[in-house]
């Protein structure tokens, strides 16, 4: 069985690489970076407990505006699951 990691998500800065400028209407969001980006979830979890802890720690975490849910692996096609388990979730604080 894999393992179900929240990834957390945040802003991108508004690059615009035809342009080489900032703009706002380039803004889209992007997961985390680094360390902050992933959470590894207990196996014995059901999906409404996922969510609580995704919100809850989203809420916390400066500059994050949403959470996914999924796994690190690619698809497996013997397994017929994807990574994506829980798309992207859009918090409001």
């Amino acid at each position: 069985m894999r393992r179900k990691y929240i990834f957390f998500w945040t802003n991108s800065t508004g690059y615009c690489s035809e342009t080489h400028t900032f703009k706002k209407e380039c803004i889209r969001p992007m997961v985390f970076c680094g360390s902050d980006s992933l959470l590894w979830v207990d196996g014995r979890l059901n999906m409404r407990s996922i969510n609580a802890l995704a919100r809850e720690k989203a809420l916390k975490m400066s500059g994050c505006i949403g959470y996914s849910i999924g796994y690190l692996s690619s698809h497996d096609p013997k397994e017929k699951k994807a990574q994506s388990v829980q798309k992207f979730t859009r918090i409001y604080k």
